[in-house]
């Protein structure tokens, strides 16, 4: 058996959502930020003419309006996240409009910490490895340390035939990534191989390196063939920067935006 520890960079903006949303009561958006709380914690620090307005506010649609005229950062709160200016413009639009309220999808998280769970990363590695015995030897930790969080809009593509449009919106709680900002930071954890034998740390390099080249060859044909030059853009930079790569110890991973780094 061996044991690496992994690094792991977020790259582009990365998204992992746990199936859950952030409802208008569970948060505000004030100064460039989000504030999560819990609602039963917030409701002891308030003033009494506070609780009486969160009794009244037994609608969503009110009370996300009413939250935002008295909450403040000294109540607490179990997450501070930036947030895009998109964000803040829909969220600014929501309390004018009761009709608009800004639901936002959340990450993977459990007890408040937000972090990229073995299963997503394991699949990575099962969508390069593809054999499912070798992957019977292979484990994999959740990511341990403070992802560098957003709270942003991203825009989905469908492709029908030989035509590409523009869907739905999505508004979602991101990992930043390094392209867009040097100051992400990095996460970690374990990868365990049970018979190195069978399949070792090179092999696993070898093909996340060629499925991640597969991939970003695919998904930049999509952008350029739905002549969306923002998206390529940054294909190109995820390119520029690989080639910088020690391709020995870094790992692209090859569904998510990262680059894993791996020590004895």
């Amino acid at each position: 058996m061996r044991a690496y520890t992994y690094t792991l960079t977020p790259l582009t903006p990365i998204h992992v959502g746990d199936g859950d949303t952030l409802e208008a009561y569970e948060y505000v958006i004030k100064d460039g930020h989000l504030y999560k709380f819990d609602m039963g914690v917030l409701y002891q620090k308030v003033s009494d003419q506070n609780k009486q307005i969160i009794k009244d506010s037994l609608l969503k649609s009110v009370m996300q309006y009413n939250l935002n005229t008295f909450y403040n950062e000294k109540y607490g709160y179990t997450a501070k996240i930036p947030v895009s200016s998109e964000i803040q413009d829909l969220y600014a639009q929501s309390l004018e409009d009761s009709e608009k309220q800004l639901v936002i999808q959340s990450f993977f998280h459990s007890m408040d910490t937000e972090y990229i769970p073995a299963i997503a990363l394991k699949g990575a590695v099962r969508s390069a490895i593809k054999q499912k015995s070798v992957m019977q030897t292979v484990e994999i930790t959740d990511t341990l340390g403070d992802l560098s969080l957003i709270a942003g809009q991203t825009n989905k593509y469908l492709k029908r035939k030989k035509t590409v449009k523009k869907d739905t919106a999505i508004n979602l709680i991101c990992a930043l990534g390094k392209l867009q900002s040097e100051y992400v930071s990095t996460v970690n954890g374990i990868l365990i191989l049970d018979n190195p034998s069978q399949v070792d740390l090179d092999d696993i390099l070898k093909a996340h390196w060629q499925k991640s080249i597969d991939t970003i060859n695919a998904e930049k044909l999509f952008y350029e063939q739905a002549n969306i030059e923002k998206a390529v853009q940054v294909y190109a930079q995820i390119e520029r920067y690989l080639d910088k790569l020690d391709k020995s110890t870094v790992s692209m991973c090859p569904v998510k935006a990262s680059a894993l780094k791996f020590h004895c």
